[in-house]
């Protein structure tokens, strides 16, 4: 029952055209970041400890853009469970799809890593209409079943394979054709499992599961730069990590993904996940 209640009030607002939703997310804008505070410390924290040069008025500016564009992102989200399936690709342009072409008549598997930048669930669910390549993703379930029934539909609404981080390694190894596996690899892991390097100016654990994949299968590693142009529209670039893998050293793919992301949020910093508590664990001593 609360699935289905879940669904249909997402569903109904979800048959207006987006750009009638706006405004509606102009206000959950108000009411997520000043009336409810929805994780606002960890917000104004996160951005002090990435921008200290920021001032008192820039801070609050860019927590403010901050929450306009974490609305926006569910509005979009929700706004694909009517959305037909000509519309997404519309909304989202790839400014180099030669490159995945390229990659993918010369019969090599892609990892293409993203991070929780620009609408990410757009990009995960719209990859099979922006590539030649059947799609999988890594997926954590959620834990609110009703909650996480809803993003597994909305995720794998245009045919991306969801899978558990657990399996997803060897889906892509056993596949018998090209894929491309979409990481989000700006989670935050247990510091046990983690190698750390700087990022936004703090001490980070990183996943290695990017790097750890591509020399597995050697599979071409690719960054997704996915750019806001406006409101519900998109461009992605396609940011080459590494076409040889072997070839690489150790952390050298790590490194350069999570620098090319750094370099989109600081370009953009409103269009992260600043609320994601991406800092809680210590760097042990």
């Amino acid at each position: 029952m609360l699935y289905w209640l879940i669904r249909s009030v997402g569903a109904l607002p979800a048959l207006l055209p987006l750009r009638m939703l706006y405004p509606l997310s102009t206000a959950l804008s108000w009411f997520t970041g000043v009336l409810f505070g929805y994780r606002r410390m960890v917000v104004e924290q996160n951005l002090r400890n990435a921008f200290p040069q920021f001032s008192t008025a820039q801070l609050q500016s860019a927590v403010k853009q901050f929450y306009m564009h974490f609305t926006d992102t569910l509005v979009e989200t929700y706004a694909m469970l009517a959305m037909r399936k000509d519309r997404l690709p519309r909304r989202i342009r790839v400014k180099n799809p030669e490159l995945l072409s390229r990659y993918h008549a010369e019969g090599k598997s892609v990892i293409a890593v993203g991070g929780h930048f620009g609408n990410w669930e757009w990009l995960g669910t719209a990859l099979p209409l922006l590539s030649p390549y059947p799609v999988l993703a890594a997926y954590r379930p959620l834990s609110n079943p009703s909650i996480d029934r809803l993003m597994r539909e909305i995720r794998s609404i245009h045919g991306t394979c969801l899978l558990p981080d657990t399996q997803i390694y060897r889906a892509m190894r056993s596949s018998t054709e090209p894929v491309l596996t979409y990481l989000i690899a700006d989670q935050s892991p247990l510091p046990e499992n983690a190698r750390w390097l700087p990022f936004l100016n703090q001490e980070t654990p990183v996943f290695m599961g990017p790097e750890k994949m591509a020399r597995a299968c050697n599979a071409v590693v690719v960054f997704l730069a996915m750019r806001r142009i406006q409101r519900g529209y998109y461009e992605v670039e396609v940011l080459p990590v590494t076409e040889n893998p072997l070839g690489e050293d150790d952390l050298v793919i790590t490194k350069r993904h999570l620098e090319l992301l750094e370099n989109e949020i600081q370009s953009m910093p409103s269009a992260w996940l600043w609320s994601h508590k991406r800092w809680k664990h210590r760097k042990p001593e």
